[in-house]
């Protein structure tokens, strides 16, 4: 009977050491993680600047894209107007060459109908 008694200690120690060494794991796991977790929370305030940066760029680079796009529009409306009143001046430049020709062309005639008094 002490024998069974010395026995059943013994599986009850040795049931003790086991629950020690995985306490002992699991306390070491939990000791990896939380340095783990200073460190990440170490680089969240970098990563975070990082991030208000970005979106601070992203945000001025819209803007300009908005901008050059308006400027642009403006500079087509210019243009087209500058182009309009250049192909109005054309009109007008072939309109008063036209009467230039025809004014020449009768004067011309007029010359060739007449005698000379010489």
């Amino acid at each position: 009977m002490i024998i069974e008694e010395a026995a059943g200690v013994l599986k009850y120690k040795d049931r003790k050491n086991q629950a020690q060494r995985k306490l002992n794991q699991t306390q070491d796991h939990l000791n990896r993680v939380e340095d783990i977790l200073h460190e990440i929370e170490g680089q969240l305030a970098p990563l975070e600047e990082q991030r208000e940066k970005a979106i601070a760029y992203v945000s001025k680079k819209e803007q300009l894209e908005d901008v050059e796009t308006a400027l642009l529009a403006v500079e087509i409306e210019t243009l087209n107007a500058q182009w309009k009143v250049a192909l109005q001046e054309v009109e007008q430049l072939q309109e008063q060459l036209a009467q230039t020709e025809a004014a020449i062309r009768k004067s011309s005639s007029g010359y060739r109908g007449k005698p000379s008094k010489t």
